[in-house]
């Protein structure tokens, strides 16, 4: 049976509510203050880039908005788990398709004292027309880049394992976005779970971004840390 807390929109803002086989159920916002009680900031924070990912592919709809948890949370003075969440919520967004992408997010976004590099601007799941050229090479209109700073025409594709199968499609959509003036960088799952290739990916990307790295905080190991040790 689907588990109604994360499909079921519930009409009465968050709060428990019966469901159609009788069950008492709660909505996802109510959902996600309840968690983050018993979460750091990192895992809370990956929890809600979870709940605001798209469920099936780049077309979908998430079921759950960062919106709709910032509204709720707001909304509820006093409830247990609301600080939590205002705190994480600062920090999701919507429209990641793995979970790997979050991590990325993460790394890259976060401000320093969470383990980040601080970059503003990215965004999950970011959709590209493609060119002529682009449309023939790949067969199709648009492509969704997995992460990117659309103002800065930079893109990060997550390569899993599945990735060795599709090598001659990938090297054909990174071309084709080389074309349209992007930046295209490939991380790997080694490069996030090495803490030596991982620093050395980080510095590639201040680079490529134009920052000087200033860590003046010694929560930044620390928070980089959280975020390793969550990787699935």
């Amino acid at each position: 049976m689907a588990c109604p807390l994360m499909y079921a929109h519930c009409p009465c803002q968050g709060t428990p509510y019966n469901t159609a086989d009788g069950e008492q159920a709660v909505s996802p916002q109510l959902m996600y203050l309840q968690l983050v009680r018993k979460l750091d900031l990192h895992e809370a924070i990956l929890l809600g880039d979870l709940l605001c990912a798209c469920p099936e592919s780049s077309w979908s709809e998430p079921n759950m908005t960062r919106a709709r948890l910032l509204a709720f949370a707001r909304a509820v003075e006093g409830v247990a788990g609301r600080a939590q969440a205002l705190q994480a919520l600062e920090y999701v967004k919507d429209g990641a398709r793995s979970i790997m992408e979050c991590f990325v997010d993460m790394l890259l976004a976060l401000p320093y004292r969470h383990g980040g590099l601080g970059l503003k601007g990215g965004v999950f799941n970011y959709r590209i027309d493609l060119d002529r050229e682009g449309q023939l090479a790949l067969g199709r209109n648009v492509c969704f880049a997995d992460y990117c700073f659309p103002e800065r025409k930079i893109i990060y594709e997550y390569n899993g394992e599945q990735h060795a199968a599709t090598i001659d499609e990938d090297s054909r959509r990174t071309l084709a976005l080389q074309r349209q003036g992007y930046t295209v960088i490939t991380i790997t799952k080694t490069q996030l779970y090495s803490r030596n290739a991982l620093h050395q990916l980080l510095q590639h990307v201040a680079d490529v971004h134009q920052v000087r790295v200033r860590i003046r905080t010694s929560r930044y190991e620390e928070g980089l840390r959280a975020i390793q040790t969550l990787l699935p």
